[in-house]
């Protein structure tokens, strides 16, 4: 079983890469405003929807550890 410490920081990194993908995801979309592209901008508010949902869920699992 991993420690403690360990699992947080496995935690963490995951959050971190969600959040990065959701940064790079963000500049996306705003390309995608700019452009008028609103099926596209709809794909990836899906998107976005679902990594905010993994974030929360990693949320969860780090305040209990």
């Amino acid at each position: 079983m991993k420690g403690l410490w360990e699992r947080l920081v496995e935690i963490l990194e995951k959050e971190s890469a969600l959040y990065r993908d959701i940064l790079d995801l963000s500049r996306h979309k705003t390309s995608t405003i700019v452009e008028g592209k609103v099926s596209q901008l709809e794909q990836l508010t899906g998107v976005e929807q679902k990594l905010l949902l993994n974030v929360g869920g990693l949320e969860q699992q780090r305040e209990e550890v």
